[in-house]
């Protein structure tokens, strides 16, 4: 389904909350820093392999012996007096998310680049940078979160409670696409749900 631009443009900043593992690949949780009372809410982001690499060694403050790559641009901007001000999850197309990168040079002049929802997130944790998200992304990816929903999975004790988790989950998707009435993205939720407890009994 292709968003329309023209929709909810306000911004709410927001912090990546973890990055995990699941039978659909890696996530990273974003997570509002403010929403609506009594909704505790995150919006996952499917990211490539070294993507997530690239993430949680900057989540997690990991020093590598040489540079990496955005080490290697925060050198680079660095000598040219260039900022990285804040960077903005700007769009969701077709389940896709699409980020933007806002920088500031040393003579003041502001630039906007298009990057990739995860490039744009790396490059935040590099700079110590801002993230914000459209309110209508928030609305529409967004889901409720159970605080053992994201646990790794070497933190829950293997599989089966892995895809417990997923499926609660997928259960809290089902339910908001349904009162949305969604009904094509409901069916593909109820198929992985039916899979996911199929693989448990």
């Amino acid at each position: 389904m292709r968003i329309r631009k023209d929709m909810n443009q306000s911004l709410i900043q927001a912090d990546i909350l973890d990055i995990t593992f699941s039978d659909m690949g890696f996530i990273v949780f974003l997570k509002p820093l403010t929403w609506r009372s009594g909704e505790d809410i995150a919006v996952p982001i499917f990211i490539g392999i070294p993507e997530a690499q690239s993430i949680a060694i900057q989540f997690n403050k990991i020093r590598s012996p040489r540079p990496l790559i955005m080490d290697l641009f925060k050198n680079i901007f660095d000598l040219m007096q260039v900022d990285v001000k804040k960077v903005v999850i700007s769009d969701l197309i077709d389940k896709t998310f699409y980020g933007k990168i806002y920088l500031s040079d040393g003579l003041g002049k502001q630039y906007k680049v298009d990057a990739r929802s995860s490039d744009a997130l790396i490059m935040a944790l590099r700079f110590n940078s801002e993230i914000f998200i459209k309110k209508y992304i928030i609305e529409e990816a967004g889901i409720l979160i159970k605080k053992e929903a994201i646990v790794p999975k070497e933190k829950t004790g293997g599989k089966p409670n892995k895809l417990k988790t997923r499926l609660q989950v997928l259960e809290d998707e089902l339910k908001k696409a349904l009162d949305e009435e969604r009904y094509e993205e409901a069916a593909e939720i109820r198929d992985e749900i039916k899979q996911i407890k199929g693989e448990t009994n």
